[in-house]
């Protein structure tokens, strides 16, 4: 981080908070400060679910403003993240919800039918499932959020990724990393894009073109948004909606 940059998605969305922070596969503009607050409300709403440092949730979703969303409240408030590939059946969910702890599920209506047996595979109880639109079972996941305070949580510390290997015989293995005890802002989140000779509001654009489930398309994106760089999401990549959007955005 140069002199003067405020270390982190979080300072930086305090200090300005209208910059344009995140662009939906829809074309919706998020500021930082939205994006702040909606993250905020959801350190709150999974406490108020009974999550604790080091526990976990578990996502089955697309690339949307509701995985930043996941990624930045399980980051600052020493929670595991963990993604699920969303191309996985019911089962093979159940196995990486049940076998990570995950004391919530938040899956999209894109995916009802694998969420559903996932959850009643790894016995989730229903108060603890949550869905982006309508799934059979799954409370709105607006009640993750829904009266929740946008201020800052207490007790801020670094969460982690917790990702489950794929493409492996046998069942997916999830890495649950040591957490650090450190504040978020002491973790130099985006430093390594440095060594591309990245460097923080340089004027780039990120444009997430992969699923975000994967570790290293979520981990190079996630730094893009801690030096200040706005992030385009797409939901399914093809060539002329990527040309579309460098020629909008670049």
């Amino acid at each position: 981080m140069s002199e003067g940059t405020p270390n982190g998605f979080w300072a930086q969305a305090a200090a300005d908070p209208d910059r344009t922070a995140l662009v939906a596969p829809d074309g919706e503009e998020w500021s930082a400060g939205r994006l702040l607050a909606a993250a905020h409300r959801m350190v709150h709403g999974l406490r108020a679910a009974g999550l604790e440092r080091g526990d976990a949730f578990a996502v089955v979703l697309p690339n949307g403003v509701e995985f930043f969303t996941a990624h930045l409240a399980a980051t600052q408030a020493g929670f595991y993240l963990v993604p699920v590939n969303h191309h996985f059946v019911g089962a093979e969910i159940a196995w990486i919800v049940a076998d990570s702890g995950a004391k919530v599920l938040v899956a999209h209506e894109r995916f009802a039918e694998a969420a559903v047996a996932a959850a009643d595979g790894a016995g989730l109880a229903p108060s603890h499932r949550y869905a982006v639109g309508a799934v059979p079972g799954f409370r709105p996941y607006a009640e993750l959020l829904d009266g929740q305070p946008e201020s800052e949580p207490g007790d801020r510390t670094l969460g982690w990724v917790m990702n489950y290997t794929s493409g492996t015989t046998g069942r997916p293995r999830g890495i649950r990393r040591p957490l650090s005890g450190r504040l978020p802002e002491e973790s130099h989140l985006g430093g390594f894009l440095g060594i591309f000779g990245i460097r923080p509001f340089d004027g780039n654009v990120h444009l997430v073109c992969s699923p975000l489930y994967h570790t290293a398309v979520l981990q190079f994106a996630a730094a893009a948004l801690h030096i200040g760089h706005p992030l385009v999401l797409m939901d399914k990549w093809t060539p002329e909606e990527m040309l579309r959007l460098i020629d909008a955005h670049a």
